[in-house]
């Protein structure tokens, strides 16, 4: 069984899935219907802080902040000057940006905080995609709600008339994850019901690193100390995989501890005289396998976000 909370590919471009699966979307725009060809098959899960993203502020606003995540790479086309930048900071640090100042830019096209910005009573602005409409980037009106494709003068009206719904929806959302979770279940259960793979077919479906790192002589070294290492060490546990290392490009990150393992500067690592496979827990895939590739001592490198 697999949930898309993005699309299939999106990071790596691979795809391993099997035969006799059972999926789900989180939302439309995440589902490929070359693997799930039943649109009933949703799981939209939320959960919102109403009472940490609302408005303390309804006096005057000044300036602007943005947001990269997924839109990495991306150039940047708003006023610089004087805007903040919101990636890695935490939530209590972004609802006060958020209630300071006057414009929010998104340059990831698929990120909650373009709604949650709305509901602090900033101006909610995802940077439009060149060649993608409104409504091919979002084709579901009510999660527009409170948000602008562009800066133009009328999608910043458009934000601005309808943050007032963004609320009420975020409500009827509530009551729809109930609806979904319950319809999964039921799907799920029938499903297992009937189907069981083999052990041979899901041997052979694992991610094909798990067997690599599995038999490994060479230092592994996890790189990404974010949200993704979560997932990804209960996939090494699971398989009897300890990593060496943890590594990260930020430098608030270096010299912390997360999973009994000290967080290093890459160099610091990847310039000692061991060899290395390195496994890539950062959504930050080219950059970083870029970045890698210039130490001749790392043999092979790996994503875990490969499907």
């Amino acid at each position: 069984m697999r949930w898309f909370l993005n699309r299939p590919g999106f990071f790596t471009n691979k795809i391993n899935y099997g035969d006799n699966e059972l999926y789900f979307y989180q939302q439309i725009i995440f589902n490929d219907i070359r693997f799930n060809k039943n649109l009933d098959n949703k799981l939209y899960v939320s959960y919102f802080d109403k009472e940490h993203w609302k408005q303390d502020n309804f006096n005057e606003r000044k300036g602007s902040c943005y947001l990269l995540r997924k839109g990495r790479g991306r150039e940047l086309t708003h006023n610089l000057a004087g805007s903040t930048k919101i990636d890695g900071l935490t939530h209590n640090e972004v609802a006060d940006i958020f209630n300071r100042t006057k414009y929010f830019y998104s340059y990831d096209l698929e990120s909650a905080y373009t709604m949650f910005v709305a509901m602090c009573g900033c101006i909610s602005i995802v940077v439009p995609k060149k060649g993608v409409s409104v409504k091919q980037w979002q084709p579901i009106e009510e999660l527009r709600y409170g948000i602008a494709y562009g800066d133009s003068e009328e999608e910043i009206a458009y934000s601005i008339s309808t943050r007032k719904k963004v609320i009420p929806y975020l409500d009827e959302l509530s009551q729809e994850t109930n609806r979904d979770v319950i319809s999964f279940i039921s799907k799920s259960q029938f499903f297992f019901s009937r189907y069981c793979k083999s052990e041979r077919s899901i041997s052979n479906e694992k991610l094909k690193y798990i067997k690599v790192l599995q038999n490994r002589k060479d230092k592994l070294v996890l790189f990404g100390s974010g949200s993704g290492l979560t997932l990804i060490m209960d996939l090494l546990y699971n398989n009897a995989i300890t990593p060496d290392y943890i590594c990260d490009n930020d430098i608030n990150k270096i010299g912390t501890e997360v999973y009994g393992l000290q967080v290093y500067n890459p160099d610091e690592i990847l310039s000692s005289n061991n060899e290395f496979i390195v496994l890539i827990t950062s959504m930050f895939i080219s950059e970083i396998t870029q970045q890698v590739n210039k130490y001749k001592n790392v043999r092979e490198i790996y994503s875990g976000y490969d499907d």
